[in-house]
């Protein structure tokens, strides 16, 4: 969470935080799933007018709660 918490509005790179984490992508890619479906975080996907593209695409996360992000701000820096 503490990653994420610092990617907040910040394009996803799922490969390098799931190295920074030593787990696979698959499993990182749940752990996002799981906070996504729980309403934690949101992850959006950029708009592209070719389905092939905007798959690829990094997407960006945002913290449901703000008040927690700001929390985070003031005792982590």
């Amino acid at each position: 969470m503490l990653l994420l918490m610092q990617r907040i509005g910040s394009k996803l790179d799922i490969q390098r935080v799931s190295k920074e984490l030593g787990i696979s992508r698959i499993t990182f890619n749940n752990y996002i799933s799981f906070l996504d479906g729980t309403y934690f975080i949101k992850t959006i996907r950029p708009f592209n007018k070719g389905k092939g593209t905007e798959i690829s695409k990094m997407p960006k996360v945002y913290l449901c709660d703000s008040s927690i992000a700001n929390n985070f701000k003031v005792r982590y820096g």
